[in-house]
């Protein structure tokens, strides 16, 4: 059916006026009271002239039109048939009856009725038009476009058939025509609205959305107070990015009508969009309220909340999503990732099994369940699911990397070391610097190094950095110049690795280089196993002087122990590896000195350390090698699993590593030491995850150790 269309009889002649007789006083009295806009009272005073004279057409005409602004369609009906019957002549009459059998659902009646009155009146455009539409509405297309020409050829240029026309090419698909009918209205003339709203619909359905912008806001610069015009511009303005025009547009709409639901839903987007997150928060909760079964607006809540971690609402925003349409697969994995991030990780499991009960092909549900199963160490089955993903998405680096992850993990390195090449691929990772940014050969370990030049080049975080370093020596055995390109904070620590001919600061101009090789595709390169890891401890060398600096700083009996309790919390698995200082605190015991070796602290960690009497010197490590300075003074390392622990294992000194229950894939399964570095000690969550088993653990060993030093 055509949509759009003005409402019928909106057109239609003024009411009747009557000769002088009785019922004049009344005709006119009606009249003043519609022209102010009091139906009922209108309709009221045309009775009356009815009553005067029950033979008036005109009374009956203005009565049915009254009723029929009152919506009255039985009673308008047959008011106009009385007048019909009293003037055959009256187009007025018919067209109103017309009107009145059509919205009861008389559609073969009103079509005679529209057609009597254009036998009346054939230059009668309105009637024209609901002709027309009539026929469209009924499925009558060829009919529907026949009125139109005829009514054209009666009216000519009429904008009201011109409109019509333009809808009934737009529904047999001519694009092109029907630009071209509303084009000509909007030129005709400038302030049609809707020829400008159609036209913009065109330019939308035509790809350019720019076209549809600009004759969107050319309808509300002459409707600005048009709730439906201000959330289209909104709407399309948000979808262009234009997100500043976008937020001013829906916060015009909703001063206008507050309980835009639509207009509260699109403020939220673009807000988030604009990274205001808790004002997008509070309107994606007023749209919720506005709409409270409009399942997107919960759907979008939910992502809102997610993003923001506030997981608990982010999942009530899912449950409510599938309470009202249970069969949402975006909204099931959605919430399996909420539950994931919550540690619930069997719930999580069953969320993505459910989208694969819909649809088994469902990639993202396959993707995720592999992820919680590798949470759960469920290695073998996590494989399964990936291999299914890969089956569905071959060329998917995201997949294959987690592949690889689990291949590592349990120790089958040689298709572990394939899959981590996809890393350079996967959107999960940032990289400091891939392979395609160098036209030279990446080595792969076949290539003869002598006499070639070789660029070694950090590519991930420090601790990667820090761990695979080590190879630099393996590559100068094989008769290559070494270059060593690093962060800026690497750069003093680094200055003295063996194996390095020049380091370099990632920034700076590179020499000539022959081939070149990111560092954590080096143990691809040599083929590296758990039983042949270069572990020539230490590799890595502190300042002497800076840390008997630290030692004679760090006054007082007892083993000095470093902590580090958190690594940076934008890591993706902070909230895995990381473990509360308040926690970590429950260390202290008598003859242990605790020091705090984070270089940043969160909220409220100061003060604990102060009360704790941990010194903190944070600000005096400026770069890795003052850390290592005070990471060479410390009898122990305790830490969780960050950049500080690879760097006291390179050091040599004793590390007790804090590892959670599905641990990062370098520190393998189940064992308590580590191929990478033999003198660190392992401490793992079991299946409860709770910290508080391994904090315990370590805290009766170091009493332990402080009464016997020795014993480490």
């Amino acid at each position: 059916m055509l949509s759009g269309l003005r409402k019928l009889w909106s057109r239609a002649a003024p009411p009747a006026q009557a000769a002088a007789g009785p019922e004049d006083d009344w005709l006119q009295a009606g009249n003043g009271k519609l022209a102010a806009g009091d139906l009922e009272g209108a309709a009221a005073c045309y009775r009356k002239a009815v009553e005067h004279d029950p033979r008036s057409a005109a009374a009956h005409v203005n009565l049915g039109f009254a009723l029929l602004q009152l919506q009255a369609f039985g009673p308008a009906q047959h008011s106009l048939e009385q007048a019909a019957a009293l003037d055959a002549g009256s187009a007025d009459a018919r067209y109103l009856l017309a009107g009145a059998l059509q919205q009861q659902g008389h559609h073969e009646q009103a079509l005679a009725s529209y057609r009597a009155a254009l036998a009346c009146k054939s230059a009668f455009d309105v009637a024209w038009r609901d002709l027309a539409s009539l026929l469209a509405g009924m499925g009558r297309p060829q009919e529907a476009q026949l009125a139109v020409d005829q009514g054209l050829a009666a009216c000519p240029g009429a904008p009201e058939l011109l409109h019509v026309a333009g809808m009934l090419a737009l529904e047999r698909g001519e694009h092109g025509r029907a630009g071209e009918i509303f084009a000509g209205l909007v030129a005709a003339n400038p302030e049609d609205v809707d020829a400008h709203v159609r036209l913009a619909a065109l330019h939308k359905a035509g790809g350019r959305p720019e076209a549809a912008r600009r004759s969107l806001e050319a309808a509300l610069a002459l409707q600005p107070e048009s709730p439906a015009l201000l959330l289209e511009v909104a709407d399309l303005s948000r979808s262009q990015d234009l997100q500043e025009q976008a937020v001013a547009c829906y916060r015009r709409l909703l001063a206008l009508d507050a309980s835009s639901a639509a207009g509260a839903f699109g403020l939220a987007r673009s807000l988030l969009r604009q990274q205001q997150h808790d004002e997008a928060l509070q309107w994606f909760d007023r749209a919720a309220q506005l709409a409270p079964k409009a399942a997107p607006v919960h759907a979008a809540r939910g992502n809102a909340m997610l993003a923001r971690g506030r997981l608990v609402e982010a999942l009530a925003a899912y449950d409510k999503v599938l309470e009202l349409q249970p069969r949402q697969p975006d909204t099931l994995v959605n919430r399996g990732n909420a539950l994931l991030r919550m540690g619930r990780f069997a719930e999580a499991e069953q969320s993505y099994r459910a989208v694969l009960q819909l649809d088994p092909r469902y990639l993202p549900a396959l993707i995720n369940l592999g992820s919680v199963l590798q949470e759960q160490n469920a290695f073998d089955q996590a494989l399964a699911a990936y291999e299914q993903a890969l089956a569905l998405a071959p060329e998917d680096a995201n997949i294959h990397w987690n592949k690889a992850l689990c291949h590592l993990v349990t120790g089958n390195w040689e298709a572990g070391w394939r899959g981590h090449e996809w890393r350079r691929q996967a959107k999960a990772l940032t990289l400091a610097q891939g392979a395609a940014s160098y036209s030279q050969p990446q080595w792969d370990g076949a290539a003869s190094l002598r006499g070639k030049t070789m660029l070694l080049h950090a590519e991930q975080g420090l601790g990667d950095t820090l761990q695979f370093c080590r190879y630099a020596q393996a590559v100068q055995d094989r008769g290559a110049t070494v270059l060593l390109a690093v962060p800026p904070t690497l750069r003093r620590l680094l200055g003295r690795l063996a194996g390095v001919d020049r380091l370099l600061v990632d920034g700076e101009p590179l020499p000539r280089f022959d081939v070149h090789c990111p560092l954590p595709s080096l143990p691809l390169a040599f083929g590296t196993t758990p039983e042949t890891v270069p572990a020539a401890i230490p590799y890595l060398s502190a300042d002497p002087a800076a840390a008997r600096a630290w030692r004679e700083r760090l006054v007082g009996a007892g083993l000095k122990v470093g902590i580090v309790w958190s690594g940076n919390p934008a890591h993706v698995n902070d909230h895995n590896r990381s473990i509360a200082l308040k926690a970590m605190l429950q260390l202290a015991t008598p003859g242990v000195q605790l020091v705090s070796l984070q270089k940043e602290l969160r909220d409220g960690e100061a003060q604990l350390l102060e009360a704790a009497g941990v010194p903190h010197v944070g600000a005096e490590l400026q770069d890795l090698a003052a850390t290592a300075g005070l990471v060479a003074a410390m009898d122990l390392v305790v830490s969780v699993d960050t950049s500080a622990a690879h760097l006291a294992g390179a050091l040599g000194r004793p590390l007790w590593l804090l590892l959670p229950f599905s641990p990062d894939w370098r520190w393998l399964l189940q064992r308590e030491d580590s191929p990478w570095y033999p003198g660190a000690r392992l401490f793992r969550q079991d299946e409860s995850r709770d910290w508080a088993k391994v904090l315990e653990r370590v805290r009766r060993e170091l009493a332990a150790r402080a009464t016997a030093p020795a014993s480490a």
